[in-house]
């Protein structure tokens, strides 16, 4: 078994000279379409698009099969996934 986090973005609160030193991180979602591509996106598709196989929304871990593991780590998620013993 597999644990997988999606990756992570970090960005800046505001522009100015108080807000512009705070930044946070974004957790990304991780997408897997019906014909086998694995994309990063900020904003998780909606499930009910025919064309989306599964998602994993950022932010959170996720246990995975070792079948999707496989899949995740040749689209080169690989340092996202840790080997649950």
């Amino acid at each position: 078994m597999y644990r997988f986090t999606p990756p992570t973005t970090t960005y800046r609160a505001g522009t100015d000279s108080l807000w512009g030193r705070v930044k946070n991180n974004r957790g990304l979602a991780v997408v897997l379409y019906a014909d086998g591509r694995v994309v990063t996106v900020q904003d998780a598709p909606s499930t009910t698009d025919a064309s989306v196989t599964t998602v994993w929304p950022g932010g959170r871990t996720y246990d995975l099969t070792d079948a999707q593991a496989a899949l995740l780590t040749e689209a080169g998620y690989s340092a996202n996934l840790v080997v649950v013993p």
